[in-house]
């Protein structure tokens, strides 16, 4: 967005006085609108592909002879999947959360874990109600959902780490090191037990991650300009730096033990993790792997993005989602709690006005 934009601008948009106006007029609007992004976006991608800053990275092309060495290691389910899932549901008492962990290779071995979090089992018994009420109003006894996230993707990498899989590459959704896991989760002190797992999962070297949708559109703009079946990398593109601009610019937003013990880290493991970008079909990934193995990462995902190459995105994870998704249904989650809340006669207190309304 322009920074000359103002409010006053965002007001004068299309507007129409009848939907019979609206369903007229609309169509040729959106289709002159699109047709001047694809515009745009080839205009974009042509005047990267010239710039100075595209011409410091490293491209590589994918080639045959690693391409068949990580389709062997995916058939002979050397390479895992893992992913999770997290539902909740907000009570009176507190939230109840229910994560689930899939963990699976094309050999058809499986790890399925499950966690369920009760904020009720941690609520102290307070003397003074208003004082109780005080609290819950404030929301400062409340687990959030930074936390409850940050459950969720400890458990996919302990998951990950489990004895089964053992000398096997992992392939984990999302950043290998998550921003949750970087921070203290708030009030649960979180960080020095996520770092030590965290110094395992580096030290492990076998462990990838691929991004469905960066938060640093860089990456994907110059993923753009790649072609298909293409990867790149910076000599100066690793994880710890990536991280140490987001997290350590301000240090006295940190307890003086904490700053220093996440900038060990980001120094001494992270800065081991190398970031890359590969385009298999149409649209590039951001993905992160250990330096010692990135080149045999980018060919891992290739490899497994060539079942399903128009989406161009490892199907290992899509396997794992699936089944995450199938054996820990959020909607089947949401319906036990609202059957028990019902056979309490505490349905109707606690239940959203939203969710009863009848759609038809």
């Amino acid at each position: 967005m322009s920074s000359d934009i103002t409010f006053e601008d965002l007001l004068k948009q299309s507007k129409w006085q009848s939907y019979e106006e609206y369903v007229n007029q609309s169509q040729a609007i959106i289709e002159k609108d699109v047709k001047t992004n694809a515009q745009d976006v080839d205009r974009f991608v042509a005047e990267i592909k010239k710039s100075e800053e595209f011409k410091k990275f490293d491209i590589h092309n994918l080639n045959e002879d690693d391409l068949k060495r990580a389709q062997k290691l995916l058939a002979n389910g050397n390479v895992v999947g893992v992913d999770g899932t997290k539902s909740s549901y907000q009570l009176f008492t507190g939230v109840r959360c229910q994560i689930g962990i899939i963990a699976v290779n094309y050999a058809g071995e499986k790890i399925q874990k499950s966690f369920f979090i009760s904020e009720a089992s941690y609520h102290e018994k307070v003397n003074d109600i208003i004082d109780e009420l005080k609290a819950k109003i404030s929301n400062s006894d409340e687990i959030t959902d930074l936390a409850l996230r940050g459950l969720m993707f400890y458990r996919e990498r302990e998951t990950g780490l489990d004895d089964k899989f053992l000398g096997k590459y992992k392939l984990f959704h999302g950043p290998l090191i998550p921003f949750e896991l970087m921070t203290n989760l708030g009030r649960l002190k979180a960080l020095k037990t996520n770092i030590k797992m965290l110094e395992k999962l580096i030290d492990e070297k076998r462990c990838i991650s691929i991004i469905s949708s960066s938060t640093n559109r860089e990456f994907y703009f110059f993923g753009l300009a790649l072609d298909e079946g293409q990867y790149m990398s910076m000599s100066n593109y690793k994880l710890g730096h990536h991280l140490k601009t987001r997290l350590l610019a301000n240090p006295g937003k940190w307890e003086a033990n904490d700053f220093e013990l996440a900038e060990k880290f980001l120094k001494d493991y992270a800065d081991r993790i190398k970031i890359g970008v590969i385009r298999v079909g149409k649209r590039p990934y951001v993905f992160h792997a250990h330096e010692d193995i990135f080149d045999l990462a980018a060919h891992i995902i290739a490899a497994d993005s060539m079942f399903q190459k128009e989406k161009g995105f490892p199907l290992l994870i899509d396997y794992a989602d699936t089944l995450a998704s199938e054996y820990f249904s959020s909607g089947q989650f949401q319906s036990r709690i609202e059957w028990e809340l019902a056979k309490t006669g505490k349905y109707l207190s606690e239940i959203s006005e939203r969710k009863m309304r009848n759609r038809g």
